[in-house]
């Protein structure tokens, strides 16, 4: 499955934003995919084209987006499917 991204920093707050592909398998089982991250700060947009494959099916295909520190810890964080 091909995937384009587009990550956009709109707060003035001193994080930075992630995104990740979340998904299930054909047993439901949910898979987190790695993060992508934009740490340039407000106002930026970060994009990346990738693809992505799973030897037990994609299903349920959804986004986690999230706030972190520098040091990566999550302020809070939803999930779209």
């Amino acid at each position: 499955m091909k995937i384009h991204f587009v990550l956009d920093d709109v707060m003035a707050d001193g994080y930075g934003v992630r995104l990740r592909l979340v998904s299930t398998d054909v047993w439901g089982k949910l898979h987190y995919w790695p993060w992508r991250t934009n740490t340039k700060g407000n106002g930026t947009r970060s994009t990346w084209d990738t693809t992505a494959s799973h030897p037990n099916g994609l299903f349920n295909i959804g986004v986690q987006v999230a706030r972190a520190n520098s040091a990566g810890a999550i302020a809070n964080s939803c999930i779209d499917w």
